[in-house]
Protein backbone atom coordinates (compact mmCIF):
# COMPACT_ATOMS: atom_id res chain seq x y z
CA UNK A 1 0.00 0.00 0.00
CA UNK A 2 2.58 2.87 1.19
CA UNK A 3 4.85 1.39 -2.30
CA UNK A 4 1.65 2.33 -4.48
CA UNK A 5 0.89 4.97 -2.86
CA UNK A 6 4.15 6.79 -3.46
CA UNK A 7 4.12 5.98 -6.74
CA UNK A 8 0.98 8.22 -7.53
CA UNK A 9 2.31 10.61 -5.24
CA UNK A 10 5.48 10.58 -7.28
CA UNK A 11 3.78 10.70 -10.64
CA UNK A 12 1.97 13.63 -9.89
CA UNK A 13 4.85 15.33 -8.79
CA UNK A 14 6.53 14.81 -12.22
CA UNK A 15 3.26 15.33 -14.23
CA UNK A 16 1.46 18.00 -12.76
CA UNK A 17 4.78 19.26 -10.88
CA UNK A 18 2.60 21.34 -7.39
CA UNK A 19 6.17 22.14 -6.35
CA UNK A 20 6.74 24.61 -9.13
CA UNK A 21 3.97 26.55 -8.28
CA UNK A 22 2.22 25.72 -5.13
CA UNK A 23 3.93 27.74 -2.66
CA UNK A 24 3.68 25.07 0.27
CA UNK A 25 5.55 22.64 -1.87
CA UNK A 26 8.02 25.23 -3.31
CA UNK A 27 11.32 23.96 -2.36
CA UNK A 28 10.30 20.87 -0.75
CA UNK A 29 12.58 18.06 -1.91
CA UNK A 30 9.22 15.24 -2.21
CA UNK A 31 11.29 13.18 -5.32
CA UNK A 32 13.99 12.97 -3.08
CA UNK A 33 12.08 11.58 -0.20
CA UNK A 34 9.53 9.23 -2.63
CA UNK A 35 12.13 7.43 -4.24
CA UNK A 36 14.43 5.86 -2.12
CA UNK A 37 11.20 5.18 0.15
CA UNK A 38 9.55 3.26 -2.36
CA UNK A 39 12.18 2.03 -4.02
CA UNK A 40 13.39 0.65 -0.20
CA UNK A 41 10.25 -1.16 0.44
CA UNK A 42 10.02 -2.48 -2.98
CA UNK A 43 13.07 -3.89 -2.65
CA UNK A 44 11.74 -5.66 0.63
CA UNK A 45 8.73 -7.09 -1.21
CA UNK A 46 10.64 -8.52 -3.87
CA UNK A 47 13.26 -10.34 -1.24
CA UNK A 48 10.33 -11.61 0.83
CA UNK A 49 8.30 -13.16 -2.39
CA UNK A 50 11.46 -14.45 -3.90
CA UNK A 51 10.47 -12.77 -6.78
CA UNK A 52 12.64 -12.92 -10.33
CA UNK A 53 15.00 -9.50 -10.46
CA UNK A 54 17.48 -9.57 -13.05
CA UNK A 55 16.47 -8.83 -16.99
CA UNK A 56 18.96 -7.61 -19.74
CA UNK A 57 17.17 -3.80 -19.35
CA UNK A 58 19.34 -3.68 -15.67
CA UNK A 59 22.88 -4.52 -16.97
CA UNK A 60 22.13 -2.03 -19.94
CA UNK A 61 21.05 0.84 -17.96
CA UNK A 62 24.32 0.09 -15.59
CA UNK A 63 26.32 0.35 -18.86
CA UNK A 64 24.85 3.47 -19.91
CA UNK A 65 25.32 5.35 -16.62
CA UNK A 66 29.03 4.54 -17.06
CA UNK A 67 28.80 5.97 -20.50
CA UNK A 68 26.62 9.15 -19.15
CA UNK A 69 30.11 9.84 -17.13
CA UNK A 70 32.48 8.93 -19.56
CA UNK A 71 31.31 11.03 -22.39
CA UNK A 72 32.01 13.99 -20.26
CA UNK A 73 35.37 12.84 -18.35
CA UNK A 74 37.20 11.93 -21.78
CA UNK A 75 35.93 15.22 -23.15
CA UNK A 76 38.33 16.74 -20.16
CA UNK A 77 34.93 17.83 -18.14
CA UNK A 78 34.47 15.94 -14.68
CA UNK A 79 32.67 18.38 -13.11
CA UNK A 80 29.71 17.76 -15.66
CA UNK A 81 30.66 13.85 -15.78
CA UNK A 82 29.65 13.65 -11.94
CA UNK A 83 26.31 16.46 -12.61
CA UNK A 84 25.58 14.57 -15.63
CA UNK A 85 26.01 11.15 -13.50
CA UNK A 86 24.28 11.89 -11.01
CA UNK A 87 21.12 13.31 -12.48
CA UNK A 88 20.77 9.95 -14.52
CA UNK A 89 21.24 7.91 -11.80
CA UNK A 90 18.46 9.27 -10.13
CA UNK A 91 16.63 8.85 -13.05
CA UNK A 92 17.73 5.14 -13.69
CA UNK A 93 16.49 4.65 -9.75
CA UNK A 94 13.16 5.80 -11.30
CA UNK A 95 13.32 2.97 -13.01
CA UNK A 96 13.98 0.46 -10.10
CA UNK A 97 11.75 2.10 -7.93
CA UNK A 98 8.84 1.47 -10.31
CA UNK A 99 10.31 -2.22 -11.52
CA UNK A 100 10.40 -3.17 -7.51
CA UNK A 101 7.59 -1.53 -6.58
CA UNK A 102 5.01 -3.02 -9.23
CA UNK A 103 4.89 -7.19 -8.32
CA UNK A 104 1.43 -7.86 -9.72
CA UNK A 105 -0.56 -7.22 -12.88
CA UNK A 106 -2.83 -5.80 -10.38
CA UNK A 107 -0.05 -2.82 -9.59
CA UNK A 108 1.05 -2.38 -12.78
CA UNK A 109 -2.82 -1.61 -14.42
CA UNK A 110 -3.39 0.57 -10.80
CA UNK A 111 -0.09 2.79 -11.82
CA UNK A 112 -1.47 2.54 -15.74
CA UNK A 113 -4.43 4.12 -14.62
CA UNK A 114 -2.75 6.46 -12.33
CA UNK A 115 -1.02 8.13 -15.57
CA UNK A 116 -3.92 8.08 -17.13
CA UNK A 117 -6.05 10.53 -14.59
CA UNK A 118 -3.14 12.44 -13.52
CA UNK A 119 -2.16 13.33 -17.47
CA UNK A 120 -6.18 14.21 -18.21
CA UNK A 121 -6.48 16.56 -15.13
CA UNK A 122 -3.96 18.36 -17.19
CA UNK A 123 -5.50 17.88 -20.45
CA UNK A 124 -8.49 19.51 -18.30
CA UNK A 125 -5.94 22.58 -17.25
CA UNK A 126 -4.99 22.72 -21.35
CA UNK A 127 -8.42 22.87 -22.31
CA UNK A 128 -9.41 26.02 -19.52
CA UNK A 129 -6.42 27.50 -20.73
CA UNK A 130 -7.07 27.60 -24.17
CA UNK A 131 -10.55 29.51 -22.98
CA UNK A 132 -9.49 31.51 -20.70
CA UNK A 133 -6.17 32.51 -22.08
CA UNK A 134 -4.23 31.59 -18.76
CA UNK A 135 -3.41 28.41 -17.48
CA UNK A 136 -4.31 27.50 -13.87
CA UNK A 137 -0.34 28.04 -12.78
CA UNK A 138 -0.73 31.40 -14.38
CA UNK A 139 1.41 30.85 -17.63
CA UNK A 140 0.59 32.41 -21.26
CA UNK A 141 0.57 30.81 -24.57
CA UNK A 142 3.29 29.38 -26.63
CA UNK A 143 2.93 30.95 -29.94
CA UNK A 144 -0.83 30.47 -29.77
CA UNK A 145 -0.77 26.63 -28.38
CA UNK A 146 -0.87 25.44 -24.55
CA UNK A 147 1.61 24.38 -22.10
CA UNK A 148 2.23 23.74 -19.04
CA UNK A 149 4.94 24.84 -16.42
CA UNK A 150 8.30 23.42 -15.57
CA UNK A 151 9.57 20.42 -17.68
CA UNK A 152 5.87 20.82 -19.57
CA UNK A 153 6.24 23.87 -20.72
CA UNK A 154 6.84 23.05 -24.22
CA UNK A 155 4.28 22.17 -26.31
CA UNK A 156 5.82 19.19 -28.04
CA UNK A 157 6.38 17.73 -24.71
CA UNK A 158 2.91 18.03 -23.35
CA UNK A 159 1.46 16.40 -26.47
CA UNK A 160 3.91 13.30 -25.43
CA UNK A 161 2.32 13.03 -21.96
CA UNK A 162 -1.25 13.12 -23.61
CA UNK A 163 -0.22 10.72 -26.32
CA UNK A 164 1.47 8.09 -23.86
CA UNK A 165 -2.02 8.63 -21.60
CA UNK A 166 -4.62 8.44 -24.97
CA UNK A 167 -3.16 5.05 -25.79
CA UNK A 168 -3.08 3.51 -22.48
CA UNK A 169 -6.72 4.63 -22.02
CA UNK A 170 -7.73 3.31 -25.90
CA UNK A 171 -6.76 -0.38 -24.19
CA UNK A 172 -9.25 0.31 -21.46
CA UNK A 173 -11.96 1.19 -23.24
CA UNK A 174 -11.94 -0.52 -26.40
CA UNK A 175 -9.40 -3.35 -25.91
CA UNK A 176 -10.56 -7.07 -25.65
CA UNK A 177 -10.82 -7.66 -21.82
CA UNK A 178 -12.04 -3.91 -20.57
CA UNK A 179 -14.30 -4.47 -18.60
CA UNK A 180 -17.81 -1.68 -18.01
CA UNK A 181 -16.71 1.24 -15.43
CA UNK A 182 -13.29 0.85 -16.62
CA UNK A 183 -14.90 1.47 -20.32
CA UNK A 184 -16.84 4.04 -19.67
CA UNK A 185 -14.02 5.77 -17.75
CA UNK A 186 -11.29 5.46 -20.19
CA UNK A 187 -13.98 6.78 -22.78
CA UNK A 188 -14.27 10.02 -20.45
CA UNK A 189 -10.50 10.32 -20.05
CA UNK A 190 -10.29 10.14 -24.21
CA UNK A 191 -12.82 13.24 -24.36
CA UNK A 192 -10.54 15.14 -23.01
CA UNK A 193 -7.26 14.24 -23.93
CA UNK A 194 -7.71 14.53 -27.66
CA UNK A 195 -8.65 17.98 -27.91
CA UNK A 196 -5.60 18.26 -25.39
CA UNK A 197 -3.37 16.78 -28.09
CA UNK A 198 -4.89 19.07 -30.37
CA UNK A 199 -4.46 22.67 -28.76
CA UNK A 200 -0.73 21.81 -28.20
CA UNK A 201 -0.58 22.05 -32.12
CA UNK A 202 2.19 19.79 -32.10
CA UNK A 203 2.59 18.34 -35.53
CA UNK A 204 4.76 15.84 -34.38
CA UNK A 205 2.38 14.71 -31.56
CA UNK A 206 -0.26 14.61 -34.29
CA UNK A 207 1.77 12.54 -36.55
CA UNK A 208 2.31 9.94 -33.12
CA UNK A 209 -1.82 10.18 -32.33
CA UNK A 210 -2.40 8.76 -35.85
CA UNK A 211 0.15 6.04 -35.75
CA UNK A 212 -0.98 5.12 -32.51
CA UNK A 213 -4.42 4.87 -33.34
CA UNK A 214 -4.03 3.12 -36.36
CA UNK A 215 -1.79 0.38 -34.88
CA UNK A 216 -4.39 -0.51 -32.40
CA UNK A 217 -7.31 -0.55 -34.66
CA UNK A 218 -5.53 -2.66 -37.18
CA UNK A 219 -4.03 -5.23 -34.58
CA UNK A 220 -7.46 -4.78 -32.53
CA UNK A 221 -9.97 -5.79 -35.21
CA UNK A 222 -7.48 -8.05 -37.35
CA UNK A 223 -10.07 -10.30 -38.20
CA UNK A 224 -11.55 -7.87 -40.29
CA UNK A 225 -8.37 -6.80 -41.99
CA UNK A 226 -10.35 -4.76 -45.52
CA UNK A 227 -13.21 -3.27 -43.11
CA UNK A 228 -9.87 -2.16 -40.83
CA UNK A 229 -8.19 -0.89 -43.99
CA UNK A 230 -11.15 1.04 -44.79
CA UNK A 231 -11.69 2.59 -41.55
CA UNK A 232 -8.59 3.69 -41.12
CA UNK A 233 -8.35 5.08 -44.25
CA UNK A 234 -12.03 7.07 -43.45
CA UNK A 235 -10.11 7.89 -39.96
CA UNK A 236 -7.00 8.96 -41.44
CA UNK A 237 -8.98 11.31 -43.33
CA UNK A 238 -10.76 12.65 -41.04
CA UNK A 239 -7.52 13.05 -38.29
CA UNK A 240 -6.01 14.69 -40.99
CA UNK A 241 -9.06 17.27 -41.49
CA UNK A 242 -9.09 18.63 -38.01
CA UNK A 243 -5.36 18.21 -37.26
CA UNK A 244 -3.77 21.54 -35.86
CA UNK A 245 -3.50 24.41 -38.68
CA UNK A 246 0.05 23.47 -38.01
CA UNK A 247 0.30 20.82 -39.66
CA UNK A 248 -0.53 22.86 -42.88
CA UNK A 249 3.16 24.31 -43.02
CA UNK A 250 5.37 20.74 -42.97
CA UNK A 251 7.90 21.70 -45.17
CA UNK A 252 11.64 22.43 -44.80
CA UNK A 253 11.37 26.06 -45.64
CA UNK A 254 9.22 26.60 -42.66
CA UNK A 255 11.34 27.93 -40.04
CA UNK A 256 10.43 25.56 -37.39
CA UNK A 257 11.39 22.96 -39.27
CA UNK A 258 14.75 24.62 -40.54
CA UNK A 259 15.78 24.98 -37.27
CA UNK A 260 15.17 21.17 -36.61
CA UNK A 261 16.67 20.14 -39.83
CA UNK A 262 19.81 22.94 -38.74
CA UNK A 263 19.79 21.09 -35.08
CA UNK A 264 20.11 17.69 -36.64
CA UNK A 265 22.75 18.22 -38.86
CA UNK A 266 24.93 19.88 -35.51
CA UNK A 267 23.99 16.39 -33.93
CA UNK A 268 25.24 14.37 -37.02
CA UNK A 269 29.11 16.29 -36.98
CA UNK A 270 29.16 15.93 -32.99
CA UNK A 271 28.74 12.38 -34.02
CA UNK A 272 31.53 12.48 -36.90
CA UNK A 273 33.76 14.37 -35.12
CA UNK A 274 33.58 12.19 -31.73
CA UNK A 275 32.41 9.07 -32.70
CA UNK A 276 33.43 6.50 -29.73
CA UNK A 277 32.43 8.50 -26.48
CA UNK A 278 30.46 11.82 -27.99
CA UNK A 279 30.56 15.58 -26.99
CA UNK A 280 29.75 14.73 -23.43
CA UNK A 281 25.95 14.29 -22.14
CA UNK A 282 24.34 17.62 -21.60
CA UNK A 283 26.59 19.04 -24.16
CA UNK A 284 24.48 19.55 -26.70
CA UNK A 285 22.89 22.65 -26.19
CA UNK A 286 26.30 24.32 -24.78
CA UNK A 287 28.14 23.16 -27.93
CA UNK A 288 25.53 25.21 -30.54
CA UNK A 289 25.53 28.21 -31.29
CA UNK A 290 22.58 29.29 -30.11
CA UNK A 291 22.01 26.58 -27.44
CA UNK A 292 19.45 24.62 -29.18
CA UNK A 293 18.76 20.68 -28.25
CA UNK A 294 18.64 17.93 -30.92
CA UNK A 295 14.42 17.92 -31.50
CA UNK A 296 15.67 14.13 -31.74
CA UNK A 297 16.20 11.81 -28.97
CA UNK A 298 18.32 9.13 -31.65
CA UNK A 299 20.46 12.02 -32.20
CA UNK A 300 20.83 13.90 -29.53
CA UNK A 301 21.91 10.76 -27.29
CA UNK A 302 24.32 9.72 -30.02
CA UNK A 303 25.65 12.96 -30.57
CA UNK A 304 26.17 13.51 -26.74
CA UNK A 305 27.36 9.66 -25.47
CA UNK A 306 28.94 8.55 -29.24
CA UNK A 307 27.73 5.18 -31.09
CA UNK A 308 28.64 2.16 -28.59
CA UNK A 309 26.52 4.31 -26.11
CA UNK A 310 24.16 5.09 -28.26
CA UNK A 311 23.04 1.17 -29.22
CA UNK A 312 23.59 0.48 -25.23
CA UNK A 313 21.05 3.00 -24.79
CA UNK A 314 18.48 1.76 -27.90
CA UNK A 315 18.97 -1.99 -26.82
CA UNK A 316 16.92 -0.36 -23.54
CA UNK A 317 13.72 0.35 -25.20
CA UNK A 318 13.90 -2.32 -27.83
CA UNK A 319 13.97 -4.78 -25.16
CA UNK A 320 10.81 -3.59 -23.67
CA UNK A 321 9.05 -3.93 -27.03
CA UNK A 322 10.66 -6.87 -26.95
CA UNK A 323 9.11 -8.22 -24.04
CA UNK A 324 5.53 -6.69 -24.09
CA UNK A 325 5.06 -8.09 -27.55
CA UNK A 326 6.19 -12.03 -26.38
CA UNK A 327 3.48 -11.60 -23.82
CA UNK A 328 1.16 -10.12 -25.97
CA UNK A 329 1.32 -13.10 -28.11
CA UNK A 330 0.94 -15.67 -25.23
CA UNK A 331 -2.51 -17.69 -25.21
CA UNK A 332 -4.64 -16.85 -22.07
CA UNK A 333 -6.54 -19.54 -19.68
CA UNK A 334 -7.16 -17.05 -16.09
CA UNK A 335 -7.71 -13.85 -15.89
CA UNK A 336 -4.50 -12.82 -14.59
CA UNK A 337 -2.96 -13.90 -17.83
CA UNK A 338 -5.54 -11.95 -19.85
CA UNK A 339 -4.87 -8.53 -17.69
CA UNK A 340 -1.15 -8.78 -18.61
CA UNK A 341 -1.87 -9.62 -22.34
CA UNK A 342 -4.17 -6.75 -22.71
CA UNK A 343 -1.54 -4.83 -20.31
CA UNK A 344 1.30 -5.56 -22.91
CA UNK A 345 -0.70 -4.35 -26.18
CA UNK A 346 -1.20 -1.48 -24.15
CA UNK A 347 2.37 -0.81 -23.34
CA UNK A 348 3.95 -1.86 -26.91
CA UNK A 349 1.84 0.75 -28.63
CA UNK A 350 2.46 3.00 -26.20
CA UNK A 351 6.10 2.39 -26.50
CA UNK A 352 5.99 2.71 -30.30
CA UNK A 353 3.85 6.24 -29.92
CA UNK A 354 7.03 7.49 -28.15
CA UNK A 355 9.58 6.28 -29.69
CA UNK A 356 7.84 8.03 -32.91
CA UNK A 357 7.19 11.37 -31.63
CA UNK A 358 10.85 11.57 -29.76
CA UNK A 359 12.01 11.31 -33.85
CA UNK A 360 10.46 15.05 -33.87
CA UNK A 361 11.55 16.24 -29.86
CA UNK A 362 14.24 15.11 -26.97
CA UNK A 363 12.59 13.13 -24.03
CA UNK A 364 14.59 12.09 -21.25
CA UNK A 365 12.95 13.05 -18.43
CA UNK A 366 11.81 10.72 -15.47
CA UNK A 367 8.60 9.56 -17.25
CA UNK A 368 10.38 7.64 -19.86
CA UNK A 369 12.12 6.28 -17.06
CA UNK A 370 8.76 5.28 -15.45
CA UNK A 371 7.57 3.73 -19.15
CA UNK A 372 10.83 1.74 -18.98
CA UNK A 373 10.19 0.32 -15.13
CA UNK A 374 6.49 -0.08 -16.07
CA UNK A 375 7.50 -2.93 -19.08
CA UNK A 376 10.05 -4.72 -17.15
CA UNK A 377 7.50 -5.65 -14.43
CA UNK A 378 5.34 -6.58 -17.12
CA UNK A 379 7.58 -8.84 -18.11
CA UNK A 380 8.60 -10.15 -15.09
CA UNK A 381 5.26 -10.80 -14.39
CA UNK A 382 5.01 -12.60 -17.84
CA UNK A 383 7.36 -14.47 -17.38
CA UNK A 384 6.18 -16.19 -13.96
CA UNK A 385 2.67 -16.49 -15.24
CA UNK A 386 4.11 -18.06 -19.01
CA UNK A 387 5.82 -20.76 -18.26
CA UNK A 388 7.04 -21.31 -22.10
CA UNK A 389 7.77 -17.70 -22.31
CA UNK A 390 11.78 -17.31 -22.14
CA UNK A 391 13.32 -13.81 -22.86
CA UNK A 392 16.92 -12.84 -23.07
CA UNK A 393 18.94 -10.50 -25.25
CA UNK A 394 20.46 -12.81 -28.33
CA UNK A 395 22.52 -12.04 -30.73
CA UNK A 396 19.99 -11.32 -32.67
CA UNK A 397 18.55 -8.68 -30.95
CA UNK A 398 21.62 -7.25 -31.12
CA UNK A 399 22.05 -7.43 -34.99
CA UNK A 400 18.88 -5.81 -34.71
CA UNK A 401 19.46 -3.10 -32.57
CA UNK A 402 23.19 -2.06 -34.66
CA UNK A 403 20.82 -2.20 -37.88
CA UNK A 404 18.14 -0.17 -36.86
CA UNK A 405 20.29 2.83 -34.84
CA UNK A 406 22.74 2.80 -38.13
CA UNK A 407 19.49 3.17 -40.23
CA UNK A 408 18.21 5.94 -38.19
CA UNK A 409 20.84 7.89 -38.05
CA UNK A 410 21.93 7.40 -41.65
CA UNK A 411 18.25 8.55 -42.27
CA UNK A 412 18.78 11.86 -40.42
CA UNK A 413 22.09 12.52 -42.21
CA UNK A 414 20.34 12.14 -45.73
CA UNK A 415 16.76 14.39 -43.99
CA UNK A 416 19.34 16.87 -42.73
CA UNK A 417 22.42 17.11 -44.43
CA UNK A 418 21.86 16.38 -47.68
CA UNK A 419 18.64 17.24 -47.73
CA UNK A 420 16.97 15.68 -51.01
CA UNK A 421 13.85 17.81 -50.29
CA UNK A 422 14.87 21.21 -50.26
Amino acid sequence: MIAMTSIFIYIVIIIIQPQEFIPFFQGMPVSDIIIPLALGIGLLETWSKKRRIWLPQHTLLLCFLIFVFLSNALNGNMAAGSDQGILYLKRVAVYFMVFFALSSPDRIKTTSWSLILVVAILAIEGIDHARSGTGWAGEPFAEGRIRWIGNWDGSNGLALLFIIATTLSLEFCLGPYARGSGRILAAIALTVLLPGIYLTGSRGGWLSLCLVVFLFFIERYRKYAMRVVVMMLLMAGLLFSFAPARMGEVNTKEASARERLWSWEQGIRFLQTHPLYGIGKGQFGPSTPDGLIAHNNYVQISAEIGWIGFFIWLAIPYLSLKGCYLIYRQAVTTWEQALLVSLARALLTTLIGFSAATFFITMELDILFVLWGLCSALIVEGLRRFPTLSFSLTWRDGSIVLGGGTAMIALVYVIAVIEPFR
